[in-house]
């Protein structure tokens, strides 16, 4: 592993965080949006 390797593995996983960030939030307001819309339902 020189510093080159290191250094673009940081970024790879800068990327995904990123990405399972955008996800993470994603997921909670598709949660949210269906917890407001059940008691429509019942």
């Amino acid at each position: 592993m020189g510093v080159e390797d290191i250094g673009h593995t940081m970024i790879q996983v800068r990327k995904i965080d990123r990405i399972s960030a955008m996800l993470s939030v994603k997921i909670v307001n598709e949660i949210r949006y269906i917890q407001d819309y059940i008691p429509h339902f019942q």
